[in-house]
C-alpha cells in the first residue's frame, strides 16, 4: 500500500519495498478511497475477477462510492502472466 502524497511537501521521499512475485499475481495500486471504503475480502473478490480477464474497475468504483467513500477513488491493477 502506498502511504505517502505527492505535492505535500517541496521534498518527496520514496518507500521502496522488494517483493517476490510470481505469474498470476495481481498487483493492485490504489487510493484511499478505494481501500479505505472496501474490505480487504470484497477487494480480493475483485482482483479474482480480474484474474478471469473480467472487467471490474467499474464495479469497484461503484462499491466504494455505495460504502461511502468521501476521497478520489484513483487505482490501477497489473495481473502478471506468464507469456
Amino acid at each position: 500500500m502506498l502511504s505517502k502524497a505527492l505535492g505535500v511537501s517541496n521534498q518527496v521521499q520514496v518507500d521502496c519495498i522488494c517483493q517476490t512475485v510470481q505469474a498470476l499475481d495481481i498487483l493492485l495500486l490504489s487510493t484511499d478511497g478505494l481501500h479505505d471504503s472496501l474490505s480487504k475480502e470484497s477487494l480480493i473478490m475483485s482482483l479474482l475477477q480480474i484474474a478471469k480477464d473480467q472487467p471490474v474497475a467499474y464495479q469497484l468504483v461503484e462499491q466504494s462510492i455505495t460504502a461511502g467513500s468521501k476521497d478520489n477513488i484513483t487505482f490501477g491493477s497489473i495481473l502478471l502472466r506468464n507469456e
